[in-house]
Parts: structure tokens; C-alpha cells; sequence
């Protein structure tokens, strides 16, 4: 009788503690809306504080984080998670890429490039801070192949590439296969570059978007290096500059190459076609130069 009635009692309790018109429900945690890679990188990938990326491991790392969609990379000091494809970085080091070829590891996966995801991109800000990364590898026959795929919205600068060998469908270039309202500035490469279709450049294979300014400023080809296409657009700067509308002017300037050109149709040693948006200003091609038809951007 005294266990039912201490049972009656708590439950006389329990009910005038929770009140009669409210409901016990519990806690959700929270759930991020960018999923964290793992991964930790010095700084907080603002302009500011850009995320410091310092050895071969962390470049693949933060590679592969700007490749998911709405992957972040978390400050290594604690602080909020920022979404990877639009941080800020800084390269501290050289890079060889050489050792990053093993276990089956046939060539480097640009960043800003998703093989599911046509639309992925790199859209933050990538300063080389003069370093070298050398021996980028790529030979598919897919788009939008370089060290950088496609870059959107973002920038890249102070960056040097040498000893490297881009071989794709379309879209190929050292620093990055296309830019889009993006800039390329004061980069440096040296290399061979080829498309088996058509849109090579030793610097970018192509740029073009609507609304924003793409740039390619103060980059230099150096001398040995070469691009080729089987097929139109083939430049020793970018292949195709074509904005496509007034606002989403294309520009070049400053800029040198001295590598060789050659393509079927539409080739030159700064940029193989330049767009009505488009234009090329204070740059110097020492560079042989082949093809069927040549661009007024020789």
C-alpha cells in the first residue's frame, strides 16, 4: 500500500510540475549547415587571417575540402567553420607535387573542380606568396583542367608553377582550365599545355561569364615552355577571352609570354580569340606562334 501510494505522489508531482498545457520535448542539438571536413588549417580564412597552408598533405587536404559541396575547414586555434570553396588561403612553402603520384594516384584533381559536379568551383582567394609548387600532372580528357579548375568569383595571385604537363579535352591551362568573374594575378609558369579539343592557354584555357570583370594581369610564360590544340583557340596566355556581354568585361594586360603556340585555327601568343567585351593591352609575345588562322591578339 505504501509503494502505490509513493507512486501515486510522484506522479501528482510530475504532472503540477510540468503544468497541464505543456509538452516535455527534448533538446535537438544543433545541426551545422556546412558539414566540417576534419580537417584544421592555421588561421580563419578570412582576408585578414587567410588559412595558412603549409605542406603537400595540407594543400590535398584543402583540395579536397573545396571539391565537396559545402564542405568547411575549421580554424586550428577554434573559431566558426568556413565554407572552403570561399575562404581565404595563404601557400607558405614550396610545393612538389612530385610525391603526391603514388597508390594510385595517376595525376593531381584541380581545385575547384567536382567530376559530379559541373557547376563546382573555387570562389575564395589562393595567394602563392611567391612560392613554387612544381610538377602539376594532369592527362584526362575531361574540361576545365589546371591546378585550379574553375574559378568563380575569386582570385588568385603571387603564384608560380614550373615543370608542368596539362593534357585535357577542353579547357586547359597551368594556373586554371577557366576563369569566370574572377582575376589571375602575377603568376608565373613554365610547362607544356595541351587540349585535344580546343580553349589553351599556358596561363588559363578560358575565361567568359556574365556580369563581372575577368582578369589576367602582370603573368608571364616563360621560355621553353608550350601549348598546343588539336582544334580552335590556343593562346600563350588563355586560349579563348570572350565575357559574354558589356558588364563581364575580359581583360589582359601586362603580360608575357615566351613559349611556343600552335593549334588548328584561331591562335596567338598572347590570347588565340579575343570577344567584342574583350581586350588586350601592354603585353609581349616573343614566342613562335602556328596555325592555320592566327587572332588579332598575336
Amino acid at each position: 500500500m505504501k509503494r502505490h501510494l509513493g507512486y501515486i505522489l510522484s506522479m501528482a508531482l510530475l504532472l503540477s510540475a510540468c503544468g497541464d498545457d505543456e509538452e516535455i520535448s527534448p533538446e535537438i542539438p544543433e545541426i551545422p549547415d556546412v558539414p566540417d571536413t576534419g580537417i584544421y588549417l592555421q588561421g580563419n580564412g578570412t582576408g585578414a587571417s587567410p588559412f595558412l597552408v603549409t605542406s603537400l598533405e595540407e594543400l590535398v587536404a584543402m583540395r579536397d575540402a573545396v571539391n565537396a559541396p559545402g564542405r568547411c575547414i575549421r580554424p586550428a586555434d577554434g573559431g566558426d567553420s568556413v565554407l572552403a570553396s570561399k575562404a581565404n588561403y595563404l601557400l607558405t612553402a614550396d610545393i612538389n607535387l612530385a610525391s603526391h603520384y603514388t597508390g594510385g594516384v595517376t595525376g593531381w584533381v584541380p581545385i575547384g573542380y567536382n567530376e559530379a559536379d559541373a557547376l563546382q568551383s573555387f570562389s575564395g582567394v589562393f595567394d602563392g606568396g611567391g612560392h613554387v609548387v612544381s610538377h602539376l600532372l594532369i592527362s584526362n580528357d575531361a574540361d576545365c583542367q589546371g591546378f585550379f579548375g574553375r574559378v568563380t568569383g575569386g582570385a588568385i595571385v603571387s603564384l608560380n608553377l614550373t615543370d608542368a604537363s596539362v593534357k585535357a579535352r577542353s579547357g586547359a591551362g597551368i594556373v586554371a582550365g577557366q576563369v569566370e568573374n574572377a582575376s589571375i594575378d602575377s603568376c608565373t609558369v613554365e610547362g607544356r599545355v595541351e587540349a585535344l579539343a580546343d580553349c589553351a592557354g599556358m596561363i588559363a584555357g578560358r575565361t567568359g561569364a556574365a556580369g563581372k570583370e575577368t582578369s589576367i594581369m602582370n603573368c608571364t610564360a616563360q621560355e621553353g615552355s608550350e601549348v598546343l590544340a588539336d582544334g580552335s583557340y590556343v593562346g600563350g596566355i588563355v586560349g579563348l577571352l570572350a565575357p559574354v556581354d558589356a558588364e563581364a568585361v575580359g581583360r589582359v594586360y601586362n603580360c608575357l609570354n615566351a613559349g611556343k603556340v600552335s593549334g588548328g585555327t584561331y591562335a596567338g601568343g598572347i590570347a588565340g580569340s579575343v570577344g567584342e567585351y574583350a581586350s588586350v593591352t601592354n603585353c609581349c609575345n616573343t614566342g613562335d606562334v602556328t596555325a592555320a588562322k592566327t587572332s588579332q591578339a598575336e
